[in-house]
């Protein structure tokens, strides 16, 4: 068994037993490829074989949340088919040890993309946008201690997304996004802050997936990060978030 999927065996056990997150047993020489390696192995675990990818998410994307993490850099996750819900959606909190909600910006990929893109490129390969949801699985972690190769491996919690309505893609340089909890305002941001413009977070996925052999395809779905910090989630909430002119997201917590 190789180091990766040692590492791997063990964050799927604690999974399983819906422990709190604590970081892994790593080697002192393991880096983020050892990191994205054991994704690869903890996917393969949890879905008993090759996973089917709907797409990914981009973590850390912008300096409120990577203030809030302690990480000074994006991360990486895959989305996985069975997890992609479309608005209005309902999720059960009691399916997480402690769910997230991450309010964001999805694009949808029109044609392969790889390392190396301009900006023109970039617009041109993807097909819609939508605002939309990341739902977040951090079993109650410490963010004073977070430590990036277990938050990496731990597929950077993806528990899935929420579609809002999409339209034709434009560029999304500069748009206001507002999260409103039952119908109450809470928080608000813009695109920009997504590295500048979320196209940027899309070019930098394609680079990092370039780097390990593959690539970004038609019809894959890009959560490309939160436009405001991440809300933990209660019973009976219902969040809104708009972002631009694009239709709302809405989604119910149960």
């Amino acid at each position: 068994m190789s180091r990766a999927q040692d590492i791997a065996r063990c964050l799927h056990e604690r999974h399983l037993q819906r422990a709190h997150h604590r970081a892994a047993d790593w080697p002192a020489t393991a880096d983020l490829e050892l990191a994205y390696e054991a994704q690869e192995a903890l996917l393969a675990l949890r879905e008993g074989g090759v996973p089917v990818i709907a797409g990914y998410k981009i973590g850390l994307t912008t300096p409120r949340m990577q203030a809030m993490c302690g990480i000074g850099h994006p991360i990486a996750g895959a989305v996985l088919a069975h997890d992609v819900h479309h608005s209005p959606a309902r999720v059960r909190r009691d399916d997480f040890v402690r769910l997230g909600v991450e309010s964001e910006l999805a694009v949808e990929i029109a044609k392969p993309l790889g390392a190396g893109l301009g900006a023109g490129d970039l617009l041109a390969g993807i097909s819609r946008v939508a605002a939309a949801f990341e739902l977040i699985e951090d079993r109650n972690a410490d963010y004073r201690t977070l430590d990036v190769r277990t938050l990496i491996a731990e597929n950077s919690w993806n528990g899935g997304i929420v579609l809002g309505p999409p339209v034709a893609a434009s560029d999304p340089a500069d748009w206001d996004g507002e999260l409103q909890i039952d119908s109450q305002f809470v928080d608000r941001g813009n695109s920009r802050d997504v590295l500048g413009n979320p196209l940027a977070a899309v070019a930098w996925l394609a680079g990092h997936l370039a780097a390990r052999g593959q690539a970004l395809k038609p019809r894959q779905w890009v959560m490309t990060g939160s436009i405001v910090p991440t809300r933990f989630a209660k019973r009976d909430e219902h969040y809104r978030f708009s972002v631009g002119s694009l239709p709302p997201v809405e989604l119910r917590i149960d």
